[in-house]
């Protein structure tokens, strides 16, 4: 964790750079909202600056970058307008990753019935869901009633499709590590990351080589204990309806 709190201030130093530059005359006065693709840039100017450096940022050439998925706000001198950034790939149809909310909220985004629904004897709650994108199976873990991991089991031939859908929503360490385990957050500043990601290929609980996605609320997971054995429940819960 520390290594990748490192790598993130790196980052962030780089595009505080990146928006800094002295004045080249260009005309700010006629900002508009703006929907962007990750990776696309139109040229701004060099005044203008991008609220959240994560979904966008604007070059010492004055080009203003899509960066990740979400949505921020960009301007100058008060001149503020909506930037939206979305992404290329879409391998888990929508996942939801609204941290907190209840069974039955979840349940109430998603159209089709749940393949696992039911409730454990220690507090925690699982509503899983088969065939969304890329997984096989998206599973919804839930202490005290209130969303806070999410696991995704997939094929390792997904893994490209998925490393791109992750990669455009969140920041991933530059390496493969831990027996090819990638780590990322939604966020350049520690103090705003709302979720954590981790992608790994295992064998665990006779399902052969699997993907193993998981998304974790930081606030809620460093709070509960759980969060371990829940992975493990989640594990054996859909390995048991993939085998069927």
């Amino acid at each position: 964790m520390k290594r990748f709190v490192i790598f993130l201030a790196m980052i962030a130093t780089v595009f505080v750079f990146a928006g800094c530059s002295s004045s080249d005359g260009d005309d700010n006065s006629g900002f508009s909202d703006r929907f962007m693709f990750v990776g696309d840039s139109v040229k701004v100017g060099t005044q203008v600056s991008v609220d959240n450096k994560f979904v966008g940022y604007v070059s010492k050439n004055g080009y203003l970058h899509a960066f990740h998925v979400g949505e921020t706000t960009y301007g100058t001198n008060g001149n503020k307008a909506t930037l939206k950034v979305e992404g290329h790939y879409n391998a888990f149809n929508n996942i939801v990753t609204d941290w907190g909310i209840s069974p039955s909220t979840l349940k109430s985004k998603i159209s089709t019935t749940p393949t696992i629904d039911e409730a454990a004897n220690d507090g925690t709650y699982m509503v899983a869901y088969k065939n969304q994108g890329c997984a096989n199976i998206i599973s919804y873990g839930f202490k005290n009633n209130k969303l806070y991991i999410v696991m995704a089991l997939s094929n390792p031939s997904d893994e490209d499709e998925i490393l791109n859908y992750l990669k455009e929503r969140y920041v991933f360490l530059p390496e493969e590590v831990q027996s090819y385990t990638w780590g990322g957050a939604d966020a350049l500043d520690e103090d705003k990351i709302k979720t954590l990601v981790l992608l790994k290929l295992d064998s665990s609980f006779k399902l052969d080589y699997m993907l193993q996605t998981y998304f974790e609320s930081k606030e809620l997971s460093s709070k509960s204990s759980s969060a371990k054995s829940m992975k493990n429940t989640m594990r054996r819960s859909v390995s048991a309806v993939l085998m069927k």
